[in-house]
């Protein structure tokens, strides 16, 4: 349980930072805007719409799939039932994707990349920190 939240929180940390780094021109330029628009954007429910959240545990189920290839590297695990791969494999692709689809930032796109990747990353530091006393006994 302790490793699920942390993973989450992870997660929802490097988005945030992500975010914060993206937003950051047009959080400049809102500042700059003179006070009448900035109070018409801010209380006109029209704009509300382009206000999102983020909400989902991907990024903590993330953490745990790379625990997972992590802790059971030569593990089979059947692609769409069919197209068995080592769980190490799937892990560093499925990894690479998330960061292709990330940095392309796609228009339409709402998926939160790099909360998955905050997850994966997160878990896998966990796991390090965790498991340097004894592996007999971490699983």
């Amino acid at each position: 349980m302790q490793y699920y939240i942390l993973t989450g929180l992870g997660a929802a940390v490097l988005h945030l930072i992500v975010l914060y780094f993206e937003m950051a021109p047009a959080f400049e330029q809102f500042k700059s805007a003179p006070q009448e628009i900035q109070n018409l954007y801010l209380r006109d429910p029209r704009f509300s719409p382009h206000i999102q959240i983020t909400v989902g545990a991907s990024g903590a189920i993330f953490g745990c799939l790379a625990a997972f290839g992590y802790l059971f590297p030569n593990t089979l695990i059947y692609v769409y039932f069919l197209i068995p791969i080592k769980a190490k494999w799937f892990v560093l692709i499925y990894g690479a994707l998330e960061l292709m689809l990330g940095i392309s930032n796609s228009a339409g796109d709402t998926v939160a990349h790099f909360a998955h990747l905050g997850g994966a990353i997160t878990g896998l530091i966990i796991v390090f920190i965790w498991n340097k006393t004894n592996r007999r006994t971490f699983y």
